[in-house]
């Protein structure tokens, strides 16, 4: 069995979800020995930017097409 683990704390080794996952995956490997972890940490890897046009591509069918999108926390506003 494979198992992706995707890494996305910048705490990295501090971090408590990190820690927590990995006890996890532990536990899961001790009882099926057959799993085989990959890790993917997104502050380790090269990602494309997520900049004005990724984030109008995103939204625009779902909201038409706008000047200005402002991102606040889990909220989009359109000015």
């Amino acid at each position: 069995m494979k198992l992706l683990e995707i890494q996305s704390s910048p705490r990295g080794e501090s971090s408590d979800s990190i820690t927590l996952t990995q006890s996890f995956i532990e536990s899961c490997k001790s009882d099926n020995t057959s799993i085989v972890v990959d890790t993917l940490n997104v502050w380790h890897e090269r990602l494309p930017e997520f900049d004005y046009e990724a984030i109008g591509a995103k939204y625009k069918g779902q909201f038409g097409t706008f000047g200005l999108w402002q991102l606040s926390a889990s909220h989009i506003y359109v000015t």
